[in-house]
């Protein structure tokens, strides 16, 4: 990515992950600014004046102002969630972290947590982990773990479609 190259030789790189990411974070909780970003009718001129006023005032560094004016001038800042997550990406490898998401039926205690993080460090040699947790009440129990790439589910959903897949399996004679 583009704008990682641009900014690792400049020492820059988390404050420019930290400037994406509250952009990214503003664009998935008010409803009115995603809106406003992904609505092709809105000329690319009063996007380019809302961000610069945005990157103005949380005092966003120049190359995320920069990167984000060439999204709007390319007509691409409707894809800045997936932008943003691919530089994280790019930005977590760097520091040697894997981004990890346990989905649970229901909302984990602290200490299931922690149980969950020391069985996952393990799995992956001790990397150093971002967890983040996810509440889905269709897996009905167990947990879904997606690792990177990676995907460990061990849903009870997953369980009974494996067993009904079985069961309607013809018999062999």
């Amino acid at each position: 990515m583009a704008l990682f190259n641009a900014a690792k030789p400049t020492g820059r790189l988390e404050k420019i992950y930290n400037d994406l990411d509250s952009i990214r974070k503003l664009a998935t909780t008010d409803a009115s600014f995603k809106l406003f970003l992904e609505t092709p009718g809105i000329k690319g001129g009063q996007k380019q004046d809302v961000i610069e006023d945005i990157c103005k005032a949380t005092k966003a560094d120049d190359l995320t102002k920069n990167f984000l004016s060439l999204l709007i001038e390319n007509k691409r800042i409707g894809d800045l969630a997936k932008v943003v997550d691919t530089f994280e990406e790019y930005y977590r490898k760097e520091l040697g972290q894997l981004l990890c998401t346990v989905t649970s039926a229901a909302e984990l205690t602290n200490a299931q947590r922690k149980l969950v993080e020391e069985a996952i460090a393990a799995r992956m040699h001790g990397k150093q982990l971002v967890v983040s947790y996810d509440v889905q009440t269709s897996i009905l129990g167990g947990l879904v773990v997606k690792v990177e790439d990676q995907v460990l589910d061990y849903s009870v959903s997953s369980k009974l479609d494996r067993i009904k897949t079985q069961l309607l399996q013809p018999l062999s004679a």
